[in-house]
């Protein structure tokens, strides 16, 4: 009898005595995305059986074939690496093990930040939590509650890691057309003022959170946050002040809600 993908993952869970919180915890992928590919209600994606080799140090021969041990022998370890690991043959099988994903449809925002739109295979892709509202206007007041909901993130890129990201809703209009009210926005961690200079960031001042263009103004000593939306003010901050302004990250991509 074929054994199903959803069920080896079960069985490797059990074979290293993980739960399935701790076994997420090590891939750094959602709970609610394992479970499902347990269940075998999706397939699970390339980048997650990378992850599975490459962490938990499955053997894709069994995995994709049932073809010799469960997990890969010390010196296949010591020499792993992914290219080598996959012959074409077993490239092959891995694919056909894999549901076709047709990548959600999207274009680029004028400071060329993908913005995709739903998809019907949304339920292929990991999901984020969006875990709070960001404004677009003036900052408002973060709130640490349950998150406000669960979304598809398709904005792979290679060496992501999902744990690198903040997910938001925004609320306001201040960066129309843009980024539009009730978009959900993907902000990349960094704290690097200089490499984001003007580029679209999200930033907390005296505790509120917002969403803004960047602009460095060392010959006047500010920092300016700018609102693409002319009908807004721009928020400018001394030098001397920009110790109450902490930046969380770099707005990544956008996604948003046909209407």
């Amino acid at each position: 009898m074929k054994i199903s993908i959803g069920d080896k993952l079960v069985m490797i869970r059990k074979s290293l005595g993980l739960n399935m919180t701790e076994t997420a915890e090590k891939l750094d992928v959602v709970k609610s995305n394992l479970s499902r590919y347990e269940r075998n209600i999706v397939s699970p994606t390339i980048y997650f059986i990378e992850k599975l080799i490459l962490i938990l140090h499955v053997n894709i021969n069994w995995l994709t074939g049932g073809v010799g041990e469960m997990f890969l022998s010390e010196e296949e370890i010591e020499q792993l690496q992914i290219a080598q690991e996959m012959s074409m043959e077993e490239a092959k099988a891995l694919i056909n093990s894999v549901k076709c994903i047709d990548m959600p449809q999207y274009h680029y925002s004028s400071f060329g930040v993908p913005v995709y739109t739903d998809n019907d295979n949304d339920s292929m892709f990991e999901l984020l939590p969006v875990v709070g509202e960001i404004s677009a206007g003036e900052p408002i007041a973060i709130v640490n509650n349950e998150p406000l909901d669960f979304v598809p993130f398709p904005y792979y890129r290679p060496n992501l890691r999902l744990d690198d990201f903040f997910v938001f809703r925004v609320n306001g209009l201040s960066m129309k057309p843009e980024i539009e009210h009730q978009d959900i926005v993907f902000i990349q961690k960094t704290t690097e003022w200089e490499k984001v200079n003007n580029r679209i960031v999200a930033v907390i001042i005296s505790g509120e959170l917002t969403i803004k263009k960047l602009e460095l103004k060392p010959e006047l000593n500010e920092i300016h946050l700018i609102p693409i939306n002319k009908n807004f003010d721009v928020l400018k901050v001394p030098m001397d002040e920009v110790r109450q302004v902490s930046l969380l990250g770099e707005l990544k991509a956008i996604r948003r809600v046909k209407k």
